[in-house]
Formats: C-alpha cells, sequence, structure tokens
C-alpha cells in the first residue's frame, strides 16, 4: 500500500465495479465517461445486465465498456456500448481444475450494439482462468477497430472452448473483421 501513495493520485479505478456476488441484475442505467472499464462484474453468479447503455470515449485509454471477469451464468441483453478500448470482454485469471470448472462459464450476449471500440465483442487478454459456453448473437458493431477479437500472451493463456457466435451485423470495420492474436503486448 505505501508504494501506491505516491501515485495514488494519478491512478484510474474502474467506474463500477461489484464482486464475488449473486443474483445480480443491472437493468437500464447508463454509464458515462469512466476513468477505466465501465461495467466490470468479477466473480459473480446469476448476473443479467440488460438496457445498460455505456458512453465512454474512443480516445479514453483502457475505457472498456463491459468486462465480465471470472462470472458464471451471465446475461448480456440490449445494451448498446460506446467504448474507448474493448466494448464488451470475456476475461478470466485463476488456477485450479481450468477444463473442468473453468472461471467464466456460461455467459449469452445478445441483442447489442458496439460503436467506436477496439473490439466489438473481445475474449482476453487474461484467460488463464478458462472459459465455457459462451454464446453471442444479433449483435451489431458498427465503427469498431475489430468486429471480433481474441487475444491473450504467454503466462495469460488458457483452455477457451465452446464459444459460439451468430447473426452478427459488423458495418465499417476499420481492420480486421475477425483477429486471433497469442502475442498481445509482447515486444520484439
Amino acid at each position: 500500500a505505501q508504494d501506491y501513495l505516491p501515485a495514488r493520485d494519478f491512478l484510474r479505478p474502474n467506474l463500477v465495479v461489484i464482486t464475488n456476488s449473486k443474483n445480480v441484475l443491472f437493468d437500464g442505467p447508463t454509464f458515462k465517461n469512466s476513468p477505466q472499464f465501465a461495467l466490470n462484474p468479477h466473480g459473480c453468479t446469476n448476473m443479467i445486465v440488460r438496457n445498460v447503455t455505456i458512453n465512454n470515449e474512443y480516445s479514453a485509454q483502457n475505457g472498456d465498456g463491459i468486462d465480465i471477469s471470472e462470472c458464471k451464468n451471465v446475461l448480456i441483453y440490449h445494451c448498446t456500448v460506446n467504448a474507448g478500448d474493448d466494448g464488451i470482454c470475456m476475461k478470466s485469471s485463476g488456477k485450479g481444475d481450468v477444463l473442468n470448472n473453468p472461471a467464466l462459464k456460461n455467459v449469452i450476449i445478445a441483442d447489442c450494439i458496439i460503436y467506436h471500440a477496439h473490439g466489438g465483442f473481445v475474449i482476453g487478454s487474461n484467460t488463464n482462468g478458462g472459459m465455457q459456453n459462451v454464446y453471442v448473437t444479433n449483435c451489431n458493431y458498427v465503427n469498431t477497430d475489430v468486429g471480433i477479437r481474441v487475444k491473450s500472451s504467454r503466462g495469460r493463456g488458457g483452455p477457451v472452448h465452446d464459444i459460439y457466435l451468430d447473426n452478427i451485423y459488423m458495418h465499417d470495420i476499420l481492420n480486421e473483421a475477425i483477429l486471433f492474436s497469442t502475442y498481445y503486448e509482447e515486444s520484439a
């Protein structure tokens, strides 16, 4: 804690963080101009995020919209995101039985619109806790840098399986429609 004191006033917190909670419902709020991630549930079970609007400036560094981390049984429905980094992102850290009991599993993302983000739907960069059963359907990615982005690096990767995407509409994507990178943030 003492090491952080000199930099305390310069650290950027996440706007909303919910940790280790059950039966969580976000219905209808708007989050705007977060210092870092706008909505970051971590370790939650049985969560619904619906009718949520995120408005971060495209220039916001690490201005992710919705980052789901190590959660189980999640529904993200009818959300609109403008982000300065990842639009809707799946993250998973942890140890243990990542094959049979991954830290992130059973996620449905449906009827969402992502504008101006580095990626519309993103997995990673940390996946070492494992991910399973993610279904993305009827989503629109408009003016994002990349449509679907899967990223990890050595030491941060883990098993990611049973990921399904269908009825994805992409318009005016700046770079790749789909990008896989296992060298995320690694220097040569």
